[in-house]
């Protein structure tokens, strides 16, 4: 018992004798413990996103998207390369010759500008077939109604506006 008062009372001497070096190590330990509890704390938020967005979509969604790369390097897509080689005639085939297909939505997107009246309004577009509904988690009509299968086939022009498209061009 002697033996251990007599180190700690050496080692507050010595830490005493040099506050500088003491306070830094200390700073250092703080901040590396601090540094890895942040880290760990985005790296779970990061993971229970990932999960809750997954879930979002369903387990069970395939989206078929064309532009796949040849050995290691990344999609066309994300260089940049717009590349449009599946058609709608494509989805057809898929839904009508893999039984285990329970509904297909072929989709363009882009954006453009809608108006009415005075009214302008510049906004991105999905441009869905009838089956879109069926497809996207979580998609539904709140007003009016949602393009049917016939003028899907015919490929009528049909707009279904989102809410704030519309309240931007014809207010509430």
């Amino acid at each position: 018992m002697q033996l251990d008062i007599k180190n700690l009372l050496l080692t507050l001497k010595v830490l005493k004798r040099n506050k500088m070096r003491s306070f830094l190590t200390s700073l250092g330990i703080i901040i590396g413990i601090s540094a890895v509890i942040v880290i760990m704390s985005i790296g779970s938020g990061a993971h229970s996103l990932v999960v809750s967005q997954i879930e979002g979509i369903g387990s069970d969604l395939l989206a078929i998207l064309p532009g796949g790369s040849d050995g290691d390097e990344p999609p066309a897509a994300l260089m940049g390369i717009n590349i449009t080689t599946l058609t709608h005639r494509d989805a057809l085939a898929i839904e009508q010759n893999v039984d285990e297909v329970s509904a297909v939505c072929s989709y363009v997107r882009g954006v453009a500008t809608a108006s009415w009246q005075n009214k302008v309004d510049d906004t991105s577009f999905l441009g869905v077939t009838s089956g879109y509904l069926n497809v996207e988690a979580g998609a539904e009509v709140v007003q009016g109604r949602f393009i049917s299968p016939e003028e899907s086939d015919q490929i009528a022009k049909v707009v279904v506006l989102g809410s704030l498209v519309a309240d931007d061009l014809f207010g509430r």
